[in-house]
């Protein structure tokens, strides 16, 4: 077995119950456009509930150190699923728009909680030389499960079975921690509620971060109201989807062997300019499918790429926890911003809006990345 099948063997159980969390995820960042779209929200509206889920998520990158360093990543795991859980279930007692953003804020504090510590867990883990291809797999992993958790938007399911399923996910991943003992990274030292300090990453790292953000999360959020838009049944909202995540999940597998084995900025060029092809290519009706599967392949590579370039100037592993909330507030800033400008775009645009936002943001990665790669490392480098 190799070193990257050791590492995943022996972190099993925590593998296992991240593959819970995001079909849950899955299941319910995916149907809420849907399921706000039965309340007869605007597009507006659907745009600003789910830009909630991602300023929960911001605030996790500012409070949520401070519990894992007081009681470690095992312990700060399971609270974080109890907050996620509870606040799935809530749901089902109202269809108040207001109501459904802060229950959306909190999914988004505890969710983006859970990712931490898992990407902390997997970084302390691993060297720099297979880390990208490590974090390829963690990521097929996240596509493979989110996926599975869009699927179930084919059945139609209404909003409280939708709530308690996703909450029976939840709860599914904090057995296979408990019924195993894991050895965990280092606790930080006890630190008070910060900012995260984004300049510390390198430069490139945060700039296709941000757009990473604006590009996943943005589809995440929107996609189902882009189909819905674009003429396709819930069943085929459903395959659109699941397509995009195998298309993940193949450029995670490509990506991770390119950055590895040709750089970081390599693996980003391919990315950014699969992503800009396949923008323009969702514009053509026979070959929407193909377009969202070279879609997905380019785009959700992003984050993976960001932050295999932050974590190779970690040198104290204490500091991993300091690169993934530098890396995650970068992305998830990111992500706030992208379902109200995504809403708003397809208000006035329609299923064009969706297209020319992708066309635009993978366009600008692509001559940033290039151009980047010509001004020298100084520009980039960890300041």
């Amino acid at each position: 077995m190799n070193r990257i099948g050791i590492i995943y063997f022996s972190l099993l159980p925590l593998c296992v119950a991240s593959a819970f969390i995001f079909i849950a995820d899955g299941l319910l960042v995916s149907s809420a456009g849907v399921l706000l779209d039965g309340f007869k929200a605007s597009k507006e509206q659907i745009g600003l509930v789910n830009a909630c889920f991602f300023a929960g998520a911001v605030a996790c990158t500012i409070f949520s150190h401070r519990l894992i360093s007081a009681c470690g990543y095992e312990r700060a795991f399971s609270v974080f699923c109890a907050v996620f859980a509870l606040s799935a279930l809530l749901g089902a007692l109202s269809n108040n728009l207001l109501f459904w953003g802060v229950l959306r804020f909190f999914m988004g504090l505890a969710y983006y909680s859970i990712v931490m510590i898992i990407e902390v867990w997997l970084n302390a883990s691993v060297t720099n030389s297979i880390r990208s291809r490590v974090l390829g797999i963690y990521e097929t992993l996240f596509y493979a499960s989110f996926g599975v958790g869009a699927l179930f938007i084919a059945f139609s399911l209404s909003v409280e079975a939708t709530l308690i399923l996703s909450a029976v996910f939840i709860v599914l991943a904090l057995l296979p921690l408990n019924l195993k003992a894991l050895k965990t990274p280092l606790v930080p030292p006890k630190a008070k509620i910060s900012l995260p300090n984004i300049f510390s990453a390198p430069k490139l790292a945060l700039i296709s971060d941000f757009i990473g953000g604006l590009c996943m999360n943005g589809f995440f959020s929107m996609a189902s109201v882009f189909a819905l838009l674009y003429g396709l049944g819930d069943g085929s909202v459903a395959v659109f989807i699941a397509i995009s995540m195998v298309g993940g999940v193949c450029g995670h597998l490509l990506c991770g062997v390119v950055s590895d084995k040709f750089g970081r900025v390599n693996a980003l060029l391919l990315a950014s300019f699969l992503s800009l092809i396949s923008a323009f290519l969702l514009g053509v009706p026979k070959i929407i499918f193909v377009a969202v599967f070279f879609l997905g392949a380019g785009i959700f590579v992003l984050y993976a790429l960001s932050l295999a370039i932050a974590n190779d100037a970690i040198i104290d592993k204490r500091e991993y926890i300091l690169a993934s909330r530098a890396m995650l507030f970068s992305y998830l800033l990111g992500s706030l911003f992208a379902a109200p400008i995504l809403g708003f775009l397809m208000s006035a645009f329609g299923a064009w809006g969706f297209i020319g936002f992708y066309v635009f943001l993978s366009g600008l990665l692509l001559v940033i990345t290039f151009f980047g790669r010509f001004v020298g490392k100084r520009a980039f480098k960890k300041s």
